[in-house]
């Protein structure tokens, strides 16, 4: 394992977790280089932020329990593990998807939250083994008119 990744993981509770995440969380910039600025990785992390944002309010906005609503919870699960695919180390991702599931949709089993995220965390599986790219790739448009009900 390269020296790089070394230094953008650590290890939390007995699982792989990415620091990059863990700085997402508390609002601060991502571990990368300075040439990464306006880079898919990027925009990436800015989509991540945004559907924190967004996750935070529908939370509060739930009164009938903790989590995100049934009707949203696994579409805004998706598109976080989306993001999270963009800047996580492939290694890293189903722990940091089952976090989100355990943190924002306590009503979806383990099981059910990496079902819902599975294409995602495949394909960012496989672009790591091939090299060549295989993350979805949307437009911020996309992403909007599917969560414009929010």
């Amino acid at each position: 394992m390269s020296s790089l990744r070394l230094c953008c993981q650590i290890t939390y509770k007995d699982k792989i977790r990415d620091i990059n995440v863990l700085r997402a969380n508390k609002g601060l910039k991502p571990v990368r280089k300075a040439n990464t600025a306006g880079s898919i990785y990027a925009r990436w992390y800015l989509v991540y932020q945004d559907l924190l944002i967004i996750i935070e309010c529908q939370v509060a906005l739930n009164k009938k329990g903790p989590g995100l609503p049934a009707g949203m919870r696994d579409l805004l699960l998706y598109h976080l593990a989306n993001a999270l695919s963009w800047f996580t180390i492939s290694d890293a991702l189903e722990n940091e998807v089952a976090e989100c599931a355990r943190k924002f949709t306590p009503s979806l089993s383990h099981q059910e939250a990496l079902s819902y995220c599975s294409s995602v965390i495949n394909r960012a599986k496989k672009t790591q083994i091939e090299g060549k790219e295989h993350r979805y790739r949307y437009r911020r448009e996309t992403i909007y008119r599917e969560l414009e009900d929010l």
